[in-house]
């Protein structure tokens, strides 16, 4: 029995949840904002659900009351957006200005890794905005983190609405954006899965780092038996040499936010066309 007992496994450790438990989806909210409710409650369940016998509807509301900023809407199912619909035309000629009808959503969180840095709020929500179909709506504002001082790389921390079976996280969830080599500064691969030996400069492609460029790249080592001599590059100057990007040929490093491969680093899409074009 003692060795049967240790043989057994371990429990599995309780994983918590990315996503907030959210009111039920079984009613419908108006926001207005300071409303009191001098409605007769009768009257206007009567007549909200004849609107949706007249419409064919199977759904009906049970109860109204004030919750979350506005009328609440108890209903005997999970309402759907044509039942939005005709209930924000239901309310609209009796409120000041206009309002839409909305199901209570919960919340998840997410967080994108190595995202490469400097990088502004717009150009991650386009991100997102291509990863899903349809997009998915951004619960609050985006925050970004750089990863350290000295880094190059940052953090994205954001909020989306979702349901309770976590349907937009899973359309989210373990998506990758294409990642430039830090070794061979070729664009689609890790740096340690990079086959290339030798450290490559952003620079001018040569077999040394960005930091010793001026010391072993041929252009900034100058050439005292040329005619007139060409001096070297003073050290700690910035190379003078037009450089040459080894993705797209440019006339600048590989390392540069103008490249075009930069622009579209979030699209995998428009990476997979030009392999293929090749």
């Amino acid at each position: 029995m003692h060795c049967l007992a240790n043989a057994q496994e371990p429990p599995a450790k309780h994983r918590p949840s990315s996503t907030t438990t959210g009111p039920t989806r079984h009613q419908i909210i108006i926001p207005v904002p300071n409303v009191e409710l001098t409605l007769d409650i009768a009257t206007t369940i009567s007549e909200i659900n004849q609107l949706f016998i007249d419409n064919k509807r199977s759904i009906r509301v049970t109860t109204v009351h004030l919750a979350y900023g506005g009328l609440n809407l108890s209903t005997s199912i999970v309402p759907d957006q044509c039942d939005l619909d005709l209930v924000t035309k239901f309310v609209t000629p009796s409120i000041s200005g206009s309002t839409d009808a909305i199901i209570p959503c919960s919340w998840s969180f997410l967080k994108i890794l190595d995202v490469p840095y400097p990088v502004t709020k717009d150009i991650v929500t386009q991100a997102l905005s291509v990863a899903s179909e349809p997009p998915i709506g951004l619960a609050t504002q985006l925050r970004i983190m750089r990863n350290s001082k000295h880094s190059d790389t940052a953090t994205v921390w954001f909020d989306v609405w979702d349901s309770q079976s976590r349907a937009n996280v899973k359309k989210l969830n373990r998506c990758y954006v294409t990642i430039s080599c830090q070794q061979c500064w070729r664009w689609g691969h890790l740096t340690k899965t990079c086959k290339l030996e030798a450290i490559c400069c952003p620079h001018c492609s040569g077999p040394h780092s960005e930091q010793h460029h001026w010391e072993y790249a041929s252009c900034c080592k100058g050439n005292p038996k040329a005619n007139p001599p060409i001096p070297p590059t003073i050290v700690d100057i910035d190379c003078p040499h037009v450089p040459i990007c080894s993705n797209c040929r440019r006339k600048h490093a590989a390392n540069n936010h103008k490249c075009k491969f930069w622009r579209h680093r979030f699209d995998t899409d428009w990476f997979s066309r030009h392999h293929a074009e090749k």
